[in-house]
């Protein structure tokens, strides 16, 4: 069944609007069954002329699911861009009468039925694998085409509006229409106009849509008559995940908490003895670093050895600059233990390298020479980079902070590693250790998701105990505020709390279930 039969064939549907940009989060929430995605590229910095658009839409079609995309504008050419790249329809922004109309559908449609230019080489065609003819009429056919009202106007020509022969529906933008009208999104009777216009839309046979900001307006705007329902963004769901984790962490025993939007000093706080609260970065994606840092983290650890994270590339200095713009202090976790992946972290910004899988003295020794320069250790040295403030920084002036400034913590992950801690903890210039509890757990054969086992745990208790004793920094990774707690009390300082993918899918599974409800 085609997007647009299932518009038209009544009951309510389910949306969700990707407002991230992120190809990872459509193929996420692409999966967890919500009826289509709206993948913005209105407000969301996704533009339809650069591939971005094409990569979303990409991953909309690997989860076999159908993807609206809501334009920045309505011009023939990002119109015809976003069709091109595989879009299954189309919502068109600001229409506010049926000229505004007619001219969307004119450029969403190929001849007689519109006015789209042809081009039989496009995603959307299989770049030329499927017949001309054939291709331009199943487009023509299926592709769905609504209008936006978000303004007075566009509710007072409704009527006029989804007159226009090609359009398929409307969708009323609630917190557009609320602003424009000083009235309330809950419902469409709080809005001026809006109970009318979905009564013209349903006189006229045609679909009417709503997106709400707030999931608990939608069965509102369903009873009204809104078949399709938008309930609300990947980031807002985000950002509600990450202050309620942020917030239960007020528990944590701290003697001086980050301030307002200023970043702490990552060696100062822990020399200090202080608890730092920080989180994995595994969607390598800007916009969830910054809100990470907007909820109140302390620090991010970006990583490039689980993810889709690069310790060579650019985006690794993307990811430190969303991290510094928001008040973050960025770490990374390296590709793997070699002084390129180390080094490249550093270049980068980092102001600590979680290094994964040291196994014993030798190791532990390769990763801090790897991270210092000499006399401390032999990291190539490199005065043009962002670390550096591209050159701005005196050479000196960045040898000495970096060396002194910089931790180094050991990712101890293996059985073996458990076996030679003593000698571990004992390798000059090594600053701390991070146990990798699910990895343990794999080798011990008790991996399960939630609290680590039992072996696992005596595992854990011993390299903490190791570690302190030779009065290293201990971090520990903790699924809880209440875990949290129990790792201070046992010496921890450097808690990462959570990951980025784990509170983003909290806040989809939220968003899934005001779906289940929605559909009755």
């Amino acid at each position: 069944m085609t997007l647009r039969e299932r518009l038209v064939g009544g009951g309510a549907l389910a949306a969700v609007e990707i407002a991230s940009g992120s190809a990872a989060v459509v193929e996420l929430a692409g999966g967890m069954g919500f009826d289509l995605l709206v993948l913005d590229a209105r407000h969301a910095a996704v533009s339809p002329f650069s591939g971005e658009l094409e990569d979303l839409v990409r991953a909309a079609t690997a989860a076999r699911v159908p993807a609206l995309v809501r334009v920045p504008e309505a011009s023939p050419g990002t119109l015809n861009r976003a069709l091109n790249d595989g879009a299954s329809g189309l919502i068109v922004p600001a229409v506010e009468s049926a000229a505004d109309a007619l001219a969307a559908v004119h450029a969403s449609r190929y001849p007689p039925a519109g006015r789209r230019g042809a081009a039989p080489v496009v995603r959307a065609a299989r770049f030329g694998l499927t017949p001309w003819d054939d291709y331009r009429e199943t487009v023509n056919a299926e592709n769905v085409v609504l209008a936006s009202l978000e303004s007075p106007a566009g509710l007072a020509a409704a009527a006029e509006v989804v007159a226009v022969d090609g359009l398929d529906g409307v969708v009323l933008i609630a917190l557009d229409l609320a602003l424009a009208t000083g009235g309330s999104p809950a419902s469409p009777d709080g809005i001026p106009g809006a109970a009318a216009a979905i009564a013209a839309v349903a006189a006229a046979g045609k679909v009417c849509a709503a997106a709400v900001a707030d999931p608990a307006h939608a069965a509102a705007w369903r009873d009204a008559g809104c078949g399709l329902v938008v309930l609300g963004s990947d980031l807002a769901a985000c950002a509600e995940a990450m202050t309620a984790m942020r917030s239960s962490l007020e528990i944590v025993p701290r003697s001086r908490p980050r301030a307002g939007g200023a970043p702490i000093d990552l060696r100062a706080a822990v020399d200090a003895g202080d608890v730092v609260l920080g989180c994995f970065a595994l969607l390598v994606e800007p916009v969830f670093v910054e809100q990470l840092g907007h909820a109140g983290f302390d620090y991010v650890i970006l990583d490039c050895e689980e993810s889709g994270g690069d310790s060579y590339g650019l985006r690794l200095e993307q990811l430190a600059r969303a991290a510094d713009a928001s008040g973050l202090v960025v770490t990374t976790r390296p590709v793997e233990n070699t002084p390129g992946a180390i080094n490249r972290s550093l270049n980068a910004g980092s102001r600590c390298v979680f290094v994964p899988h040291v196994r014993n003295a030798a190791e532990a020794k390769a990763m801090v020479d790897a991270a210092r320069y000499p006399p401390l250790g032999r990291r190539g040295a490199a005065p043009v980079v962002r670390a550096a403030r591209f050159g701005m920084e005196p050479w000196e002036a960045y040898l000495e902070r970096t060396n002194r400034e910089n931790l180094v913590i050991a990712m101890i992950e293996d059985v073996e590693a458990v076996e030679h801690i003593e000698e571990i903890v004992a390798v000059p210039g090594l600053d701390g250790i991070l146990v990798g509890t699910w990895d343990l757990a794999v080798e011990l054969g008790c991996a399960d998701y939630g609290p680590p086992a039992p072996p696992v745990m005596e595992h854990v208790a011993h390299v903490i105990d190791v570690t302190r004793r030779a009065g290293l920094v201990m971090s520990a990774h903790c699924w809880s505020a209440d875990a949290a707690v129990k790792y201070v009390e046992l010496g921890c300082q450097i808690l990462i709390v959570s990951l980025d993918s784990t509170l983003l899918l909290q806040g989809l599974r939220s968003l899934q279930e005001d779906a289940a409800a929605l559909r009755g």
